[in-house]
């Protein structure tokens, strides 16, 4: 079995690309899907999933809860976002805002746990609201056609707003 001191490195090695191309395509998110398998097949030295890190914070602005996430979005992470949203909407909150303001990378697990949340919403007449998307995680959105599904704002304050009308 090939060891790898990280997924990182694995990755460049497998594309054969110098570092700088590297860390372009991993900011587009053009490499999440062959790292969810990589993660499979080979063992790493360290704690790669150490690396993932990402921050929920929960508020209520005029009784809309809203969950600002920052970091990154992948299949180690997305757990907590899951467990994040499932909270709330066992709660029985019908409409949630997710700021993605800060959010620097989107996996298609990522992606899966806001289709669950937005799907067991609308059963309930409600709604998931992304906020301030970065361009490449918009172009996420876009390329999936997940965005067809979203109602997607600007900004945070833009989504509450469109809840209040």
């Amino acid at each position: 079995m090939l060891v790898f001191p990280n997924i990182d490195s694995l990755l460049a090695a497998r594309f054969r690309l110098p570092p700088e191309l590297f860390e372009f395509f991993q900011k587009k998110s053009i490499l999440p899907a062959e790292r969810d398998l990589l993660h499979k097949e080979y063992k790493f030295e360290g704690r790669d999933h150490m690396v993932s890190q990402m921050e929920i914070i929960q508020s209520l602005i005029d009784n809309i809860p809203v969950l600002s996430v920052s970091g990154k979005i992948d299949a180690v992470t997305s757990r907590d976002l899951e467990a994040a949203l499932m909270g709330l909407i066992d709660k029985n909150n019908k409409f949630l805002v997710v700021d993605m303001e800060k959010v620097e990378f989107l996996s298609s697990s990522g992606l899966r746990v806001l289709m669950a949340s937005l799907n067991k919403l609308k059963h309930r007449d409600g709604d998931l609201l992304l906020a301030a998307l970065q361009p490449f995680v918009k172009e996420v959105f876009v390329l999936t056609g997940a965005s067809r599904f979203f109602s997607i704002y600007p900004s945070q304050g833009e989504a509450i707003k469109s809840l209040q009308l």
